[in-house]
């Protein structure tokens, strides 16, 4: 293990942080790690089920719609032959409040569909986008990581810490995830302060949607656990498929 670089000359102060050059190559295969086996019969499951929902859902709606117009058409026929007819019923006095909140609360009920069911992504869609984050994440991880390696010294060690954070702040959701773990494995190679690097992924739980970004939590956090020799802390995230669900 070398410590970070010192000024040519000065004693070197065994509190320094320190990292393991001949570990470089073995965190480059790390970074490369990706389990995404069994993704592609996931998405079609999540979207089989995905589209039962939806199915569903519109006959549920359409059930609606239908137990309305026909409470409606029974009214028009007691209504027949009376002064004013359906229109008087349906808008006259208080029938007005009881037509308009039945008409809103229809209308809500589709809105909701729409919303619902269009604008969710379906688990391959996921799959997808955490895979091209993994993939946008690493480039910048090595951008970062390795020039420090390199020629490493405090100053170094610091603007890499600022720029990933800089990095994290500026990256998508699924993005950010992977560059929060790569930087809690660096700030822990360097300076083996626990706390440190697991306070890096406070609240990454809710932002893991698929097995990519779980499997490879699992796979580099728990390693920090290990080392850290507190592996029976560990708690793995778990993500639930509408696969394994059913």
């Amino acid at each position: 293990m070398s410590e970070l670089g010192q000024n040519e000359g000065q004693e070197q102060n065994e509190k320094a942080t320190f990292f393991d050059s001949a570990k470089i190559s073995e965190k480059k295969d790390v970074e490369h790690f990706s389990n995404v086996e069994g993704a592609e019969e996931r998405a079609k499951a999540a979207e089989r089920a995905r589209k039962a929902a939806e199915k569903e859902a519109a006959e549920v709606h359409a059930a609606d719609v239908r137990a309305a117009a026909e409470q409606m058409k029974k009214a028009e026929n007691k209504q027949a032959g009376k002064k004013g007819g359906i229109l008087d019923f349906l808008f006259g006095g208080w029938h007005k409040i009881v037509t308009i909140v039945v008409v809103l609360a229809l209308a809500a009920g589709g809105v909701f569909l729409i919303i619902n069911f269009t604008g969710s992504k379906t688990y391959e869609e996921e799959v997808n986008e955490e895979n091209e984050a993994y993939t946008s994440a690493v480039a910048i991880d090595s951008d970062l990581r390795y020039p420090f390696e390199l020629n490493p010294s405090p100053e170094a060690y610091e603007k890499a810490k600022s720029e990933y954070e800089q990095s994290i702040h500026e990256a998508s959701e699924s993005e950010a995830v992977f560059l929060k773990i790569m930087y809690a494995c660096f700030v822990y190679d360097n300076e083996k302060d626990f706390n440190k690097a697991s306070g890096i992924l406070v609240g990454i739980e809710k932002d893991i949607k698929t097995r990519v970004a779980a499997d490879y939590y699992n796979y580099r956090i728990g390693d920090i656990y290990e080392r850290a020799g507190m592996s029976g802390d560990f708690q793995s995230i778990i993500v639930e498929t509408e696969k394994d669900e059913n």
